[in-house]
Parts: structure tokens; sequence; C-alpha cells
């Protein structure tokens, strides 16, 4: 499995369990490391915090308060994810197979990356390299809409030629709400 199908299998579970995050904070953690502060909720409810001071050691999610509720949905979360089958992603090159279990603390990892996501997506055209890794074809003097309404040409060129590359566009569906000829992905 890929890095990115991996992402996506996440966000599903994410989905399919109903777990959201909101004000999403980073700060410099230790020695320069990001690290996070954010709000869990399940169902639409807050119910934890999540704070990860980025100097080694795991994610400390917390519920809200310690009420019985809280308590639950934590520990049935918990117990859900470790009860879901591991899965292998290929890492490096050369490429090395890697086991992991689901945890709350990679989904809410994986939620705030999708937040910085959907944000990038408006920054420029979103595609992976060959490593899967996430790259943004930007303009460094304009956003990528300002360019699609002053050059299309040029934002449109781009394109055609990340996908002549084979490279895997990530924002189609916003590209093509900006009028870019969007053709179909290798």
């Amino acid at each position: 499995m890929t890095k990115q199908e991996a992402k996506q299998l996440q966000l599903k579970i994410v989905k399919d369990l109903n777990i959201s995050i909101k004000n999403i904070k980073y700060f410099s953690g230790h020695d320069g490391m990001q690290g996070i502060n954010a709000d869990v909720y399940f169902k639409g409810n807050k119910f934890a915090h999540a704070y990860d001071d980025a100097h080694g050691g795991g994610m400390d999610i917390r519920p809200i308060n310690y009420t019985k509720d809280n308590m639950q949905i934590l520990y049935d979360l918990e117990k859900t994810l470790n009860d879901l089958p591991t899965y292998t992603i290929e890492l490096g090159n050369p490429p090395k197979e890697i086991i992991f279990n689901h945890s709350l603390d990679m989904l809410i990892d994986i939620l705030a990356e999708a937040k910085d996501d959907e944000r990038d997506f408006k920054k420029g055209i979103i595609y992976l390299d060959e490593n899967g890794d996430q790259i943004i074809a930007h303009w460094k003097k304009s956003t990528l809409i300002n360019m699609v309404k002053t050059n299309p040409s040029i934002v449109q060129n781009r394109y055609n030629k990340l996908i002549n590359e084979g490279k895997k566009i990530l924002n189609v569906d916003y590209l093509s709400k900006l009028g870019i000829n969007i053709t179909s992905q290798v």
C-alpha cells in the first residue's frame, strides 16, 4: 500500500467513526519539530483534547472532562481501532515494508493533514512525486485563483505538463471548478 492509499484508508475510517477535529494550532516544539493542539469531536460533540509537544513519544489525548460518557467514547474508539487489521506501507528507497496499527493519534494527524491539504489545494497544483510525497506547483507572486483569472493558459500548460510526466494530481476537482480542462490521469 502506498502512503496515499494509507491516507485514504485512514480518512475513510475517520468518516465511518464520525471523528473530527477543530481548533488546530501548530507550534514549534522540541528541536524545531512541529507540535499540535486540537479539540477532538465524536459525532459532532467535543469529547477530548489532543496535544503533541513534539518532544518524542506519543500524542496525549485526554477527555475534556473525566465524565463516564467521555471516558467510554475514548475507550470504545481505541478498542475499535485496535480491532481493525494492520496495514503495510512501503517506505524509503529501496522500499521497505512497515506494518502499522490504527490509532486515534494517527487519525488526528491525518485529519490535521487533510485540513492542511484542503487549504493547500487553493495555492497551486498539488501532485504526488515518485516517493508518494505531495508537492505544490505554485507561482511565487500570485495565487492559483489569480493565475487562472489572469493567465489561465500558464496554469493549463503546467497541469498538462504534470499529466504528461505521469504525475497524479490531487486537486483536480478544485482545478476543474476554476476552469482548467481536466484530462484523465495515469
